[in-house]
């Protein structure tokens, strides 16, 4: 059984946000390792190009993992169909006519209604709306420190 209220936002995000709600971060959440997925070979050219500006975007702060694949993979066939039946909307229009000169509304229509619910439910999964992307404090780019430097700092003259 589901348990009821919103879904638990995870840790990451949390301290993303700065842990607003002061409650105790959990310590035994699964550690999933950070590295980018690989964009699946499946997707069409449209959703390649989705895919990689999205992980640019994602991967850049840290909120993209391969447990996120699916999602992501998810997001890409979603825009891919969402642009192409916009596409075909603008070309055949919201209103056909049957054989029998009766108007009824084009399946484009509905194709790009729903793909637009699933998308917008997609991108608030990835933090990816301007409402769930609101919520989170992005976390300062880290800096790059070459481990040798430490040995080669200029040392201070003595005075004395």
């Amino acid at each position: 059984m589901a348990k009821p209220g919103p879904k638990p936002s995870p840790t990451a995000i949390k301290k993303l946000r700065g842990n607003p709600g002061n409650r105790p971060l959990n310590a035994n959440e699964p550690d999933v390792p950070t590295d980018m997925p690989d964009c699946p070979n499946h997707l069409d050219k449209i959703g390649k190009t989705e895919w990689k500006r999205l992980a640019e975007l994602l991967d850049g702060r840290g909120l993209i993992t391969k447990a996120e694949r699916a999602v992501l993979t998810a997001y890409c066939e979603t825009w891919s169909i969402h642009v192409k039946a916009s596409k075909d909307l603008h070309i055949y229009g919201m209103i056909l006519m049957s054989d029998k000169g009766v108007p009824y509304q084009s399946p484009y229509l509905g194709i790009v209604n729903v793909s637009t619910r699933t998308l917008m439910a997609l991108a608030a999964e990835l933090g990816l709306s301007p409402s769930s992307r609101s919520r989170i404090t992005a976390a300062p780019t880290k800096k790059v420190v070459d481990p040798k430097a430490r040995y080669f700092q200029p040392r201070m003259a003595k005075t004395g």
